[in-house]
């Protein structure tokens, strides 16, 4: 067998010398003679062997010993009395052979040397000294051994490491290290390896975290201190008995439990979210709303079986709760946990799941009713859950026409329907009346007239019919019913005091039936009523004045305007009689601009005509009755019955609203030049100045503008108003009101974008509050200005908190959500969690001399500041002041775990949450993100994560920048 061969040649050694020939012819030379022309020897492998060359010259010649071949699998040495040595190379075993030649510098004789090499067992050696591994979870890798013999090697582990589980492939050195948890692990496993011939051979070789890849980035944070989990969890996780910061009150936990489950589901943990916190939560609603939170992250994961697995756990938890408290004891949060579950596996398409827990919700539901008995709250939860979700699945269905998403929707409104049909009575002292059954009937006849207006023919038909059919079955508890012979059918036996007790109802429906009965409506229109039965029922019972009468044909000319649309006719006519009617017959132009566009934004049936004709499929029109909108809210007779509310001039319900939805209906390529001119008179000629609006005001619809600015890209514009409610808010009378507005415009530049502008706004009010501060020696006064200065700082500091119509979001939340995406971010952020400590530190020097009932009011609010600025120690330092019991420290400690636990570093994006050094880039990408969502988040991974200049694969510690 040959083994890796090193040459090493040596030369020939020629020993030659000038001799005189002596005399005569007869001198003759004689060559040299050895004892044995051929030699044999054995050794071992990697051993020498020395040997002697015996030579003699008759001529008494001096004899010169030298190389005439080379071995070949090793090296030969000789000295000039012929001793010689042989070295074989390096783990060779076998035949070699070499040759020494004699010589008297005339004549020469040659040796033949032979060597037989015995093999002897050279033992194997471990390569592999560490191995990189996840900090959670499950590492695969491989042990390198070589041996030089090429013998079977045995792999084994003979001591496994302190925390987690190494099995190696005896016969590969392939192993698995399986980590029990979550956490960094410094550690060792020593491993044998053996030839089955000599003893095996032990190492030691080293575990440390490997921080490589996106999925070694993600487990090593959360197994690291620096976690926000981590965090969260050192107020519930004792460190030492003497530990000042824990949570001791088992129920206050819970809610801190919930929040880590999420928490570690989201990152991609769920073992751990339910072994590390979902099992730690005591009571049962509590945990059931864990799993099924929980759920819905695994969902977004895209690990269906699992987010089952933990909705079937969160059922079950719940159904032990009702059967603790007596399944007539339910409460309206029992009914909506069953509904979000619903909820939770319809968005997961697990359709046969949400049928089934619909039975589940019928058996609660139908315990809790006796039709011969007054209707019972803890019936109609049950009912009010099963409305929301019935117009929650419609306003999905509105959006996005799917077959599935129709299913779900018509499934929703019909268990409403069976749910209210059978409710039972209220009861006066003297009469019976139905205004729960019928207040859920007649939503869900609205439902039912949404649904039929989008998808194809046959579910559009689907739905007519069945709204139809709710329509009569509403109207019956009000009246005869005889305009529909498929749906005629007597006045309910308690119709008189239905009507009398809720009219509300029957007015409502006075859109849907002139929708699903324009025939009849115009074949009577001239009855005083125009045409419409809810009309006159209402009317009857309320008179002419009274509000449901005037929603009553609100509702009617906002469906009038959709019938016109299908009928082809132009809307002109009915937009000018609905306005006639609100602002000439009636002095109540607003409801003119709820006919055309919708009452308010909180839910589908509040929409009214422009929505409904963009649904049905005319969105010109629907665009066309928007610009109508705008120029009746831009009338005095509207302007004057709305006492020039900002809401319903420029915000919510006025301009902002009716720009964003006129492109919405428009579509992307919408031109908004008209509307946004429209609503640019509107700003000119009632925000100029205070006129018609408090300065207050002004300031606030002046940051209204701005963002319609935007909407409309102009960009100098927006930048204009700003800087324009900016300087009025410097104005207004006194501090409170100026911090207030101060902080409102802050808010806005950095919702908008202009972090610049936003940075130096907060530096210069809070600038101005420090030094209030310092020029207010009296206690009283200053107690005071420390409490304006801290309730209004609050809407700088609190995160999730959103005006969703000018997309305004608190200061701290506005700037984070440009994270990564704007070059202002790093140093805007960093500067505005200095000003922000320096501002906190002030209040609280020039708090030190409060007494302790003003301290405590003062240090709640800073604490929870601080927790809200990720300053957690801060916060829980001030926790730990003794003017604290230990019951309010479990509390304040339980509200710094949560916000620890619910940190997001990147608000406005799903694919990332955690950016330890705040420079916009994430340390790592979440485990649902997909490349595709990381392209269109525009974010890019961070290299530098603790922002120390060490790229992180060279930075031992990738997280601590000291």
């Amino acid at each position: 067998m040959s083994k890796k061969i090193i040459r090493n040649s040596l030369s020939l050694l020629i020993a030659s010398s000038l001799a005189a020939c002596g005399g005569g012819s007869d001198g003759g030379n004689s060559a040299p003679t050895v004892e044995s022309s051929t030699l044999a020897f054995q050794l071992n492998e990697d051993s020498q062997l020395t040997g002697q060359i015996i030579a003699s010259d008759t001529n008494g010649d001096v004899l010169a010993f030298g190389l005439g071949q080379s071995p070949a699998n090793g090296s030969l040495s000789i000295d000039q009395n012929g001793a010689f040595i042989f070295t074989p190379n390096s783990n060779f075993f076998g035949e070699d052979s070499a040759q020494i030649v004699v010589s008297d510098s005339i004549d020469e004789v040659r040796v033949d040397l032979s060597f037989t090499i015995q093999n002897i067992n050279d033992l194997p050696e471990i390569v592999t000294s560490s191995v990189a591994i996840s900090s959670t979870g499950e590492t695969e890798g491989k042990i390198e051994a070589i041996d030089v013999d090429d013998d079977v090697l045995v792999f084994e582990v003979v001591t496994q490491p302190s925390l987690g589980t190494v099995v190696i492939d005896s016969a590969t050195g392939a192993f698995t290290y399986q980590h029990p948890g979550i956490e960094n692990v410094s550690d060792s496993v020593i491993i044998s390896v053996s030839d089955s011939i000599g003893d095996p051979v032990v190492a030691t070789v080293s575990l440390s975290p490997s921080y490589v890849s996106n999925d070694d980035k993600l487990a090593y944070y959360y197994a690291s201190s620096h976690s926000h989990l981590a965090k969260a969890e050192s107020y519930i996780n004792s460190d030492s008995a003497d530990d000042t910061t824990e949570i001791t009150d088992a129920e206050i936990t819970a809610d801190v439990y919930s929040e880590l489950a999420v928490g570690y589901t989201e990152a991609g943990f769920p073992e751990l979210a339910e072994s590390n916190a979902i099992s730690n939560i005591i009571d049962r609603p509590t945990r059931a709303r864990a799993y099924l939170d929980s759920a819905v992250e695994l969902d977004a994961l895209g690990d269906t079986d699992q987010a089952n697995a933990f909705r079937t756990k969160a059922i079950a938890q719940y159904n032990a709760y009702i059967a603790e408290i007596g399944i007539t004891n339910i409460r309206s949060t029992d009914a909506l946990f069953y509904l979000e579950a619903v909820r939770s596996y319809v968005k997961a398409e697990q359709s046969e799941e949400a049928t089934d827990l619909f039975s589940v919700i019928r058996i609660y539901a139908d315990a809790n009713l006796d039709e011969e008995s007054p209707h019972t709250s803890a019936y109609g939860y049950f009912l009010q859950a099963a409305k929301d979700y019935a117009e929650e699945r419609v306003a999905i269905y509105l959006e996005a026409s799917t077959q599935n998403n129709f299913d779900f929707a018509y499934e929703a409104i019909n268990f409403q329907r069976s749910l209210a049909e059978q409710g039972s009575y209220q009861e006066r002292p003297d009469y019976r009346y139905y205004q729960v059954k019928t207040f859920h009937l007649v939503d869900a006849t609205r439902s039912a007239h949404y649904l039929s207006l989008v998808g194809d023919d046959i579910n559009k038909a689907s739905a007519e019919t069945l709204a139809k059919s709710l329509l009569a079955l509403s109207l019956s508890l009000y009246s005869d019913i005889d305009y529909d012979e498929n749906y005629a059918m007597p006045a309910d036996e308690y119709a008189q005091y239905t009507l009398l007790r809720y009219p509300t109802g029957v007015g409502l429906l006075s859109g849907i039936f002139n929708a699903l009965y324009p025939d009849y409506v115009n074949a009577n229109k001239d009855d005083g009523y125009l045409g419409n039965l809810p009309i006159k029922l209402v009317t009857e019972e309320e008179g002419v004045n009274d509000a449901d009468t005037l929603r009553a044909y609100r509702d009617h000319y906002a469906y009038q305007l959709l019938n016109d649309a299908k009928n082809g006719i132009a809307l002109d006519e009915t937009i000018n009689n609905v306005e006639t009617l609100f602002t000439t017959t009636y002095t109540d132009t607003e409801y003119a601009a709820e006919a055309l566009v919708e009452q308010d934004h909180l839910g589908i049936l509040d929409q009214r005509a422009a929505w409904l004709l963009s649904y049905a499929g005319y969105n010109e029109q629907a665009k066309y009755v928007i610009s109508e909108a705008i120029r009746i809210v831009s009338t005095t007779p509207y302007l004057e019955d709305v006492n020039y509310s900002l809401d319903k001039m420029v915000d919510d319900q006025g301009c902002l609203r009716y720009v964003n939805l006129y492109q919405k209906f428009g579509g992307e390529s919408t031109d908004i030049t008209a509307p946004l001119a429209a609503c640019e008179n509107i700003l000119t000629t009632y925000f100029s100045d205070d006129t018609y609006i408090s300065d207050a005001n002004r300031v606030t619809g002046l940051l209204t503008g701005a963002s319609i600015y935007e909407l409309g890209g102009k960009t100098e514009n927006a930048i204009q108003i700003l800087d324009d409610a900016s300087e009025l808010a410097t104005t207004l009378e006194d501090f409170e009101t100026q911090l207030e507005h101060r902080i409102e415009v802050t808010n806005t530049y950095a919702s908008l974008g202009y972090l610049e502008q936003a940075l130096s706004q907060f530096v210069a009010l809070t600038d101005d509050a420090i030094a209030l501060l310092d020029n207010t020696p009296d206690i009283t006064e200053r107690v005071e200005a420390v409490d304006d200065i801290l309730g209004e700082l609050e809407y700088a500091y609190e995160p999730d908190d959103e005006n969703s119509f000018t997309g305004t979001y608190q200061l701290f939340e506005a700037v984070k959500r440009h994270a990564g995406n704007n070059t202002q971010y790093a140093q805007a952020i960093a500067a505005l969690n200095e000003k922000a400590q320096q501002v906190q530190a002030a209040i609280l020097t020039h708090t030190s001399d409060f007494a302790d009932n003003e301290k405590l009011s003062v240090y709640e609010q800073l604490i929870e500041q601080y927790s809200w600025l990720a300053l957690f120690d801060e916060a829980t330092a001030l926790a730990q002041n003794a003017i604290y019991t230990d019951a309010d420290r479990n509390s304040l400690f339980a509200n710094i775990a949560i916000q620890a636990a619910t940190k997001d570093d990147f608000p406005a994006s799903t694919v990332a949450n955690v950016d330890t050094d705040a420079d916009g880039l994430p340390n790592f990408f979440l485990s649902n993100a997909t490349e595709q969502d990381i392209i269109l988040s525009g974010l890019i991974a961070d290299t530098d994560a603790d922002g120390d200049g060490l790229v992180d694969q060279e930075d031992l510690s990738p997280l601590d920048p000291n």
